[in-house]
């Protein structure tokens, strides 16, 4: 997920320039969580640990996650090849729009390694200062945040890697990437999760099963003849939908697909038509089964 609020204001070579560099940021985080969730299950590997309910052992799997998370790196390093080999067959004279957004992104990027370069030299002064400045540092961590997400940097991967850094300064390097390791391992094997899989399977089977088309059609034979009626059957529609997959975001791309052109097409405001669906796409996480109560 990439926040692409700027991808208008860019040409399309800069547009891949900053996916490029996104891509290679999120190769770099795979590899490190692979190499991490490795380490962690040789750790655990004495333990004997086994699961809650089929009382299976936790370890084999945690080594299935590496590789699998060693794959996605992988893929990823394809995908981020890609995008080097498209930058380099656009003719950098024809793009003269916005240049300036991908030197700023550049600049980011050599700033943050310059950082990482200063930390691994003198990692404790850095941690000193961070620690003696909190406030300031939560300051820049946010801005950090927010400075990577404008250039098309993966979400996650820009949580996870400001997150792993501010853990390091704060507590130690070597917690910081056991607890690096420990989080993603300790979600996905925890016993109360464990349906999650089968509402997935359930919104897919509802999606290809033109499901949503169905429910939105009721809501709307129920409520069209109030005032706003498109849009109370659209939130209706999320509501029922939503207590198929669980999901606000499936819910929300599924509906909107079906509701949107409707709305739009009966003369609604876009304000109004998209405001409905986002409001109504909170419902799948809210109404049960729901991944969001289980955890």
């Amino acid at each position: 997920m990439r926040v692409d609020l700027i991808a208008r204001l860019v040409s399309p070579c800069a547009a891949v320039l900053l996916t490029a560099l996104g891509s290679s940021l999120l190769s770099v985080f795979l590899c490190l969580l692979a190499w991490r969730v490795f380490l962690h299950a040789g750790a655990i590997a004495d333990e004997n640990t086994i699961t809650n309910i089929l009382e299976w052992p936790v370890v084999p799997f945690l080594y299935a996650v590496a590789g699998l998370l060693g794959l996605a790196a992988a893929n990823q390093m394809t995908v981020v090849f890609e995008h080097w080999r498209t930058l380099a067959s656009i003719r950098s004279a024809q793009e003269t729009r916005s240049r300036a957004i991908p030197v700023v992104a550049v600049a980011l990027y050599g700033a943050a390694f310059l950082l990482l370069a200063i930390g691994a030299l003198d990692f404790a002064s850095l941690a000193d200062l961070a620690v003696a400045n909190a406030g300031l540092t939560v300051v820049i961590a946010f801005l950090a945040i927010w400075a990577f997400l404008f250039p098309l940097v993966p979400l996650g991967c820009v949580l996870g890697l400001i997150g792993l850094a501010g853990a390091a300064l704060f507590v130690a390097p070597g917690p910081a990437l056991d607890i690096f390791a420990q989080e993603p391992t300790g979600s996905v094997t925890n016993s109360l999760v464990a349906v999650l899989p089968l509402f997935l399977m359930m919104g897919s089977f509802a999606a290809v099963a033109d499901l949503a088309d169905d429910i939105y059609a009721l809501a709307h034979a129920l409520l069209s003849g109030f005032r706003g009626g498109l849009a109370l059957a659209t939130i209706g529609g999320c509501a029922g939908f939503g207590s198929v997959t669980g999901s606000s975001l499936a819910t929300t791309a599924t509906i909107g697909r079906v509701a949107l052109p409707e709305m739009r097409r009966r003369g609604y405001a876009n304000r109004l038509a998209t405001s409905s669906v986002a409001a109504g796409g909170t419902l799948g996480a809210l109404v049960p089964p729901s991944g969001a109560i289980l955890v």
